[in-house]
């Protein structure tokens, strides 16, 4: 999902290029039970997804970027486990609209920065 979030975002207009860079990201998600009940069960959760990211030059393999960004982002966990899994799965896809945003903000920043060098 997140792959497709930033091929659509990094489109480039025109007639096929040859690649310049290769943008390797891997993910990490962890999930926090929050707001526990007298019984001992969770009634909310926060889910952490977190992109590690490197920029690659596509000719002479070289690392341009290296950095990573996070989102978290909470949910409700219900009584029923199907209500519980879209809620999750809600919460996975706003975490990665973000972290696609937050990585193509870098991107644009780090290349910004190398016109003025």
């Amino acid at each position: 999902m997140l792959r497709n979030n930033l091929i659509h975002q990094l489109r480039i207009t025109g007639g096929l290029k040859k690649k310049k860079y290769d943008l390797i990201v891997e993910l990490e998600e962890t999930i926090q039970s929050l707001a526990v009940r007298k019984s001992a069960f969770a009634t909310r959760a926060n889910l952490t997804v977190t992109a590690k990211y490197v920029l690659v030059s596509s000719g002479p393999s070289k690392t341009l970027l290296q950095s990573s960004e996070h989102a978290t982002v909470s949910y409700n966990i219900y009584n029923s486990e199907f209500a519980t899994l879209v809620a999750q799965r809600d919460a996975h896809e706003r975490a990665i609209r973000s972290l696609g945003k937050d990585i193509i903000i870098r991107l644009a920043i780090y290349f910004e920065r190398q016109k003025s060098l």
